[in-house]
């Protein structure tokens, strides 16, 4: 059974609402899949809405969105959003994947830098899809009672080795490919020129994205992404020098340029992804035949992308807005680079 997507009568609306709405809307539990929850709390949308605001005034495309409905290959329902210019779309667009966080695909901020991919000049305007990866509709993954996101959690990231010794997360996949089947069923998407976004825990997908083989995919860019050290069985050696060997081999710059591209945007001060999961990151992406890159900032800390990590009470998160625009300013000229027409 492969994954299906009904994306006919879809509910579109100007997501400049969505700013203008109160912040105690955008948090509250809707029970509803037309208006989830969407923030953790009244400041951290009010941040949200504040950073978005401020970055819409300065332009003039505007965005709709509308939530989308589609399953995986074993009917597990997965609850999206789409988002794409309010006018002016061609009508061969290119198509990204925004993969979420721990909070869940019902996210404002998500919506925020779906709106900003989506409207990009130099991109000629394309299509998002926040992807989701629990089965969440109505916002319950910013619960504080964690119970059913750990369930969830491990049940989409289960491993399996076969008999190379090659790890893969089956489930994960599952609902990874669902995702880019409805992205690429959206009208005007071009299903040879895909990219992906992931914030934190949105970098699992994306890392499993390289081992999938992904007809279209281009290019993937992470930010404080999270990867928990899962690698291929294989020895160090065999691992290392399966990276040296990519390394040293003569490639003209015309196949580098085709190869799909990783950029991994990455705090130096974040205590939840350390140096050998990076290095494992690598491998694995190399592996795979994608060109990586690491950008890092030394003093940045998880979440340094998201002005509402302003309110986390934890030291380990918090907003850093050089890194913030350093980083996405990367990821955009990385899209543009390979996407673009």
């Amino acid at each position: 059974m492969s994954s299906s997507c009904s994306t006919n009568g879809l509910s579109w609306s100007p997501l400049a609402d969505l700013i203008d709405s109160h912040p105690k809307d955008v948090a509250s539990s809707h029970a509803n899949q037309n208006a989830p929850r969407l923030a953790k709390d009244e400041d951290f949308a009010a941040s949200v809405q504040k950073h978005w605001k401020a970055e819409v005034d300065t332009r003039e495309a505007r965005a709709i969105g509308a939530p989308i409905t589609y399953q995986t290959s074993q009917g597990v329902p997965l609850y999206g959003y789409a988002v794409r210019p309010a006018s002016g779309l061609r009508f061969s667009a290119p198509g990204i994947l925004i993969f979420h966080t721990a909070a869940g695909p019902q996210d404002i901020f998500l919506r925020w830098k779906a709106e900003s991919i989506a409207t990009d000049p130099e991109l000629g305007g394309c299509v998002v899809l926040i992807a989701d990866i629990l089965s969440d509709d109505i916002g319950w993954a910013w619960d504080s009672d964690r119970s059913r996101y750990n369930n969830v959690r491990d049940e989409v990231l289960a491993s399996t080795t076969d008999a190379e010794g090659l790890i893969a997360r089956e489930e994960l996949q599952r609902r990874i490919q669902a995702s880019v089947d409805a992205l690429s069923s959206l009208e005007g998407v071009d299903a040879n020129r895909l990219g992906a976004v992931g914030f934190c825990m949105g970098g699992l997908p994306c890392l499993e994205i390289s081992r999938m083989n992904i007809s279209g995919m281009r290019a993937i860019a992470t930010f404080h992404g999270v990867f928990d050290a899962v690698e291929d069985e294989e020895s160090p050696g065999r691992q290392e020098d399966a990276v040296g060997n990519a390394e040293s081999a003569t490639e003209s710059t015309s196949s580098i340029a085709q190869k799909p591209h990783a950029l991994i945007c990455h705090g130096g001060s974040d205590p939840f992804v350390k140096a050998e999961e990076l290095k494992a990151c690598e491998r694995i992406f190399r592996r795979n035949g994608w060109e990586w890159e690491l950008l890092k900032f030394d003093d940045a800390r998880h979440g340094f992308t998201n002005p509402a990590q302003d309110f986390n009470p934890s030291d380990a998160f918090a907003f850093d807005e050089q890194a913030a625009t350093l980083s996405w300013t990367a990821a955009c000229s990385l899209m543009r680079r390979k996407l673009a027409l």
